[in-house]
């Protein structure tokens, strides 16, 4: 038994944030996202049934072994839950379609994209019995346990991970389904601290507690502006949030800062232009430097030309919600 498959999954951005985990990838908050579209990892696996496990990666058709050994670790792991890793021969092949370190979770649309093809694989030989939800639920508790935010990957246009052990999706307003998100690429260098490092550091936190407690009740507050259409509402959140997760970061037992001068000077001017110009455009930002601009399609030409205005001498991302991810090509043979 043998065949090829791929998949594309995209990655998300956060809305209320994921910061602070325990053991087996379980957050310790409930998170928020949306679904992008543009910004997608493809992944092709030719596989082949046999007698000893063999795996090769390779990224955008090349060894790459920071990429191999994390995602070998990852396969190593899922030994014991997917018995056919232990007589299977993988070759995976990723591609993104965007560049690497600018402010998108690469992350989150690669392990989806894994775990979509682990999932199928455990229809075809394992003879499992999937419905599309079933098949979603257990691609999103797969794609945790390589990496947390990977979870809400699989859904789009919202996904809320409220389930620790998998990710859902959120019934929004309509005006959501085709929300835009401009990133304005500040620095495109690697992080002086890692995601996982900076999770760690919540463990000793001296506001670690408050945080998960407000962050609940974000989580449940833009809930509710999201399934009302309340633009304002949610912007105000998703600032704050943004700003809170790097508040935690310069406060945390061994404190580290993230953005950069040009970070504040985008949040500024973004700040200014939303008030004097009546648009609703937010600004959010991942784990690093890099900033998110989020606004409706109907505020598109004018977030447009005050980007390209104002920030021309960065790299500009645009991109927008999508549905979650997509098989490509499928074969199998006997």
């Amino acid at each position: 038994m043998k065949g090829k498959m791929t998949w594309e999954s995209p990655s998300n951005i956060a809305l209320v944030k994921y910061w602070g985990k325990k053991e087996n990838q379980i957050p310790c908050n409930p998170s928020l996202s949306l679904t992008l579209k543009n910004s997608v990892t493809t992944t092709t696996c030719t596989w082949e049934l046999g007698t000893k496990a063999h795996y090769e990666f390779l990224f955008e058709g090349r060894p790459n072994t920071a990429f191999s050994n994390r995602v070998e670790k990852y396969f190593n792991s899922l030994k014991t839950e997917l018995l056919f890793l232990n007589s299977v021969s993988l070759k995976i092949d990723t591609k993104n379609s965007f560049p690497h370190s600018t402010g998108i979770a690469s992350s989150a649309s690669s392990f989806s994209s894994f775990a979509l093809v682990l999932t199928k694989l455990e229809e075809v030989i394992d003879k499992k019995v999937f419905n599309e939800n079933q098949f979603l639920q257990r691609a999103s508790y797969l794609a945790r346990l390589g990496s947390g935010s990977a979870c809400r990957s699989l859904y789009g246009p919202v996904c809320a991970w409220e389930n620790e052990l998998y990710g859902s999706p959120v019934k929004a307003h309509s005006i959501f389904d085709s929300y835009r998100d401009a990133i304005i690429v500040v620095d495109n260098g690697p992080k002086a601290v890692s995601s996982s490092q900076g999770h760690a550091l919540m463990n000793e936190h001296p506001f670690a507690q408050n945080r998960y407690e407000m962050a609940t009740e974000n989580f449940k507050k833009s809930l509710e502006y999201l399934q009302n259409g309340d633009c304002l509402g949610l912007g105000n959140i998703i600032e704050r949030e943004a700003l809170m997760l790097h508040g935690l970061m310069m406060s945390s037992p061994n404190p580290f800062v993230l953005i950069k001068p040009s970070t504040v000077e985008v949040i500024s001017k973004v700040q200014s232009f939303r008030k004097e110009n009546n648009v609703p455009v937010y600004f959010t930002l991942d784990a690093g430097p890099n900033v998110h601009l989020l606004y409706s399609k109907e505020y598109e030409r004018e977030v447009e030309v005050f980007v390209k205005n104002n920030f021309n001498k960065h790299q500009i991302l645009f991109d927008e919600v999508g549905k979650g991810p997509v098989l490509k090509e499928l074969e199998l043979n006997s």
